[in-house]
């Protein structure tokens, strides 16, 4: 009821230079951008793929598969930083056991258990920021294309313990 006449509305709206209006929307995406680096800047958890920081972890894994197959697994994985948009991810398999003793279709004189070293997994990634995006409402979440090759070095001691392109 107090707002102004639509047409008077419309010319204070067209009393905006372009310039201001292509300036403020090159601001706004300036912060969009900057709340990307300051994301990336402050993972404290550590769980953000698109931070590329020196950490590792061991994990243990416990695993009954429904075909009878028990295996488990030690390894210590984590990521290097070459550079803040620049990583490589790797994946150690320090120590494995495989039992295939209740797995139906092995020749009974087939050795049915492998213990060892599995095949070490290294991933490298780039975030290129060009194809960093922003969704959400407002564009208040943002996101990363992530680039990348996939090494398997085999390293198994043990054919049954290495990856799929295990060829000893």
């Amino acid at each position: 009821m107090f707002g102004l006449p639509a047409a008077a509305a419309q010319e204070e709206q067209e009393e905006v230079p372009q310039e201001e209006i292509k300036e403020y929307e090159a601001i706004k995406k300036a912060a969009k951008k900057e709340r990307i680096d300051q994301a990336v800047e402050q993972d404290q958890t550590g769980n953000d793929p698109r931070v590329f920081s020196n950490k590792w972890m061991p994990f243990y894994r416990y695993t009954e598969l429904e075909n009878g197959l028990t295996q488990q697994d030690l390894t210590a994985f984590g990521t290097i930083a070459f550079s803040p948009v620049v990583g490589m991810f790797y994946e150690l398999p320090l120590a494995q056991y495989r039992d295939f003793g209740d797995v139906s279709g092995f020749p009974p004189d087939t050795e049915s258990k492998a213990i060892g070293m599995g095949d070490t997994s290294l991933k490298f990634l780039v975030r290129p920021r060009a194809l960093d995006f922003y969704y959400g409402k407002d564009g208040s979440m943002s996101g990363s294309v992530l680039f990348g090759t996939d090494f398997v070095l085999p390293t198994a001691t043990d054919d049954a313990l290495g990856g799929a392109f295990s060829h000893r």
